[in-house]
């Protein structure tokens, strides 16, 4: 066959299509959906026969759904409380210790010992030169 021959077989099975007003298909739309306008009520039909009239139709969430919300808003409460909690409450710490006197027993034998601040920390590091004893 050939495209001309399909095509006019095709048109020739083609049936025509009637469209009804749209105010009728999103009424019919609306009463299916559960959707109430103010003005106009939910017509009750046969997809929903549980629901009174004008009333949407409702899901209640179910009961893991409900847990996770518990849990989730649990937690936001915990991680608030945590961070009001560590900003009120800054640490308190005294200076750094001072290394004076610094004495090693004879059991560690060592060329010499070396103690400098790291500036940005105001530590004490402690340097213990054992290399070649």
């Amino acid at each position: 066959m050939k495209d001309k021959d399909i095509r006019s077989l095709l048109l020739d099975g083609k049936r025509e299509a009637k469209l009804r007003p749209a105010a009728d298909f999103w009424a019919d739309f609306r009463a299916r959906a559960g959707i109430v306008d103010s003005g106009q009520a939910c017509v009750r039909g046969a997809s929903a026969p549980n629901r009174g009239e004008g009333q949407p139709a409702t899901h209640r969430p179910s009961f893991i759904t409900r847990r996770r919300v518990v849990a989730a808003a649990a937690a936001a409460a915990l991680v608030v409380c945590a961070a009001i909690a560590l900003t009120a409450f800054p640490a308190r710490h005294g200076p750094a210790p001072a290394f004076n006197d610094i004495e090693f027993g004879p059991e560690l034998k060592h060329n010499g010992v070396f103690v400098t601040t790291d500036e940005p920390t105001e530590a004490k590091i402690l340097w213990v030169l054992t290399e070649g004893v």
